[in-house]
């Protein structure tokens, strides 16, 4: 936030037009109860259900961009080259951190061999540290470790199997956890309904795209979501089925990179969408302002009513309704 400010002075923007605050929780409530004009929050559930009660106390509109559980649907006809890379990309980019990140994966019976065994292939390629050439890096803040941990720990004691990673690198002193791979989940697994928001990628076995679309639905989130198959036609027809605020076809996460796009969730993802002209009106008041041809002359006749002018004013509907459907 502080390197975007800085860019717009840069570039020459009039002061005071973009200003930056950094601070902590106590300095985003106080900004909500301000009295701005319209708050737009990125960040979790719980926290959005609080700056949506101080916006409404105000009577002060607000957009809300919050958790994603982003599933992906790798079908039987899906180049799993290419999947089995948007599945890696998707969930390990900025160490899983990132809203639209993938965070469960549901690919057809008859490829998921062949697609799991691509998958820890590219997975167990990938270099964790914070110097030189690397992959994956740390999490933000100690809280976010425990909660990956936390999911992966209850997963595998619940008899899902860590094909790659699964614990804290011990090779790396911080907050690194490892890229991780999850096979025999279960949908009732915290690591398959909570935000892990860190580098995991759970994959489920399912009979068929039916399947696959009844569970990418059961989830209080809808943020964003990818199905990979050759055919983009058949891509699209299963994206309309998925409820998501927005849905890749043979890429991840890319909606968000189009400002063209409006991009937010459904369900407890959020309310209202960033990008895209409508969410940028979003900011502004439309004013209307109607003026009367006739100077006025018009509200002169207000009053008094007398049946004389209803039969005129009824006769004009007659005729514009006339007008409109001619026999």
């Amino acid at each position: 936030g502080k390197l975007v400010g800085d860019l717009f002075e840069a570039a020459g923007l009039p002061e005071g037009v973009l200003q930056v605050l950094l601070g902590d929780a106590e300095t985003g409530a106080a900004l909500v109860e301000a009295g701005v004009d319209k708050i737009s929050f990125t960040g979790s559930v719980p926290t959005g259900r609080k700056v949506a009660e101080a916006c409404a106390r105000h009577l002060v509109p607000c957009t809300l961009e919050l958790g994603g559980k982003d599933p992906m649907i790798v079908c039987e006809d899906a180049d799993l080259d290419s999947a089995a890379g948007g599945a890696v990309g998707g969930a390990f980019l900025n160490a899983g951190q990132y809203c639209c990140g993938t965070e469960r994966v549901y690919v057809v019976e008859s490829v998921a061999d062949e697609f799991v065994r691509r998958v820890v292939e590219r997975a167990g390629a990938l270099r964790q540290g914070s110097e030189g050439e690397f992959d994956v890096g740390p999490l933000f803040w100690p809280r976010q470790l425990e909660i990956v941990e936390e999911h992966v720990n209850e997963a595998v004691a619940r008899g899902a199997r860590a094909l790659v990673g699964g614990r804290r690198n011990p090779k790396l002193p911080g907050l690194y956890f490892e890229p991780t791979v999850l096979v025999d989940v279960t949908h009732d697994m915290k690591v398959m309904r909570d935000e892990t928001f860190g580098p995991v990628l759970p994959i489920v076995r399912v009979r068929d795209e039916e399947e696959a679309i009844r569970l990418a639905n059961d989830s209080r989130y809808g943020l964003a979501a990818n199905v990979w198959t050759r055919s983009p036609s058949h891509g699209v027809e299963i994206a309309r089925r998925i409820r998501s605020g927005s849905v890749c076809v043979n890429d991840m996460a890319m909606t968000y990179g189009a400002p063209e796009a409006p991009f937010g969730g459904l369900k407890q993802s959020g309310v209202g969408s960033v990008n895209g002209p409508a969410s940028v009106r979003g900011y502004c008041h439309e004013l209307p302002i109607l003026i009367d041809r006739f100077g006025g002359r018009q509200a002169r006749s207000t009053y008094p009513y007398s049946f004389k002018r209803d039969a005129g004013m009824q006769r004009l509907m007659q005729i514009a309704e006339e007008m409109q459907h001619p026999t």
